[in-house]
């Protein structure tokens, strides 16, 4: 699957969490039924619910609320806000969107925007791929989905840095990349506890 609209209703019952995998790549390696790749988040806590997730792979893109863009190195640039985090009732039945149109990904719950990212990061993005739900280890959890609609969108529609530029005033909000174990700084033997 490339690019499409997906609508679908959830609602979640449990501590744990789920979600919606797609674009993403069976990883039979890690496990029976595992995928690696974007997902949006069904989540209990509501600065996670709807945020962009890139499982096994780059982490957070964008959390609920963001308006986000991923430099052509990774860097995660803060651009706005798609407005204020929704709490909802997770054990309520939620509309959950996603729009994947080239490098441009939108998701919304209950017809609001929760982030709005626009991926340049070529080496570790996804323009395709399978969708999954997710039930997530851990906790006991039931996860429920109903009224699944897919629309397929044209191809293409991948933005480039010049079509789609960060904005001057855009935030870094990119992690310090970790240091190896042992190196200085890190926490090797030799490192203080409680140091980073």
């Amino acid at each position: 699957m490339k690019n499409f609209e997906l609508r679908t209703q959830f609602r979640l019952f449990g501590k744990s969490n789920s979600g919606v995998q797609y674009r993403s790549r069976e990883a039979p390696d890690r496990g029976d039924y595992v995928v690696i790749g974007y997902q949006a988040d069904i989540h209990p806590k509501a600065a996670n619910n709807a945020m962009l997730y890139d499982e096994q792979g780059r982490g957070i893109l964008a959390n609920h609320g963001q308006k986000m863009f991923i430099g052509e190195k990774g860097e995660k640039m803060l651009a706005g806000s798609t407005g204020p985090i929704q709490e909802v009732k997770m054990e309520d039945w939620n509309d959950l969107t996603i729009i994947a149109r080239g490098n441009h990904i939108v998701h919304k719950l209950n017809g609001k925007t929760t982030i709005d990212l626009i991926d340049h990061h070529k080496e570790e993005r996804e323009l395709e791929g399978v969708l999954a739900f997710q039930v997530h280890r851990g906790p006991a959890m039931r996860i429920q989905f109903k009224n699944i609609r897919l629309k397929t969108l044209p191809a293409g529609g991948v933005l480039s840095l010049e079509e789609a530029p960060i904005p001057a005033d855009a935030k870094n909000v990119s992690r310090p990349a970790r240091r190896p174990k042992g190196k200085k700084g890190g926490k090797g033997r030799n490192a203080p506890k409680g140091k980073p």
